[in-house]
């Protein structure tokens, strides 16, 4: 990390997600280079993050996911797909109707997706309200975050 990089802050919705957030902070501030990381892609940095953190008790998938999508953040590296991970974005989905797809990295991590323009088709054919800003926007890790909190606001 560089001086001054705040990891609570920086990782906060990872921390939030982790079962074991002490373990998760110093793992964050004791593996973490974040220079490390800056030519690389989304799936390059997952599987790095998969490999280093996975492998503590209660920091699971969704952490690793968070950690990745923080990185890619600061390096501007888009995130093309939407991945399904956590309760939020497949609770989203399944309202939806859409079909999850598998995204395979490195034969080993195993990710469900959906891609950006098949969640924008079903906000229109569903009748729902989109956020125009939104539908714009090119970032599957935005659109994540749209779908975690649009769910909830459907009984």
């Amino acid at each position: 990390m560089s001086i001054g990089f705040n990891t609570e802050i920086f990782f906060s919705e990872a921390i939030r997600h982790s079962r074991n957030r002490n373990l998760l902070r110093e793992k964050l501030t004791q593996n973490i280079n974040i220079d490390d990381y800056a030519n690389k892609t989304f799936e390059q940095i997952i599987s790095e993050i998969s490999v280093s953190f996975y492998v503590y008790k209660k920091i699971g998938a969704l952490a690793c996911y968070d950690i990745t999508s923080a990185i890619c953040r600061y390096h501007n590296i888009n995130i093309e797909k939407v991945y399904i991970i956590g309760g939020g974005p497949a609770r989203a989905i399944k309202l939806l109707n859409i079909e999850k797809k598998k995204h395979i990295i490195n034969n080993e991590i195993k990710l469900k997706y959906v891609d950006i323009n098949d969640i924008i088709n079903a906000f229109d054919n569903n009748g729902y309200d989109f956020d125009e800003s939104i539908r714009t926007n090119t970032s599957g890790d935005i659109l994540e975050s749209y779908l975690c909190i649009w769910q909830k606001t459907i009984k």
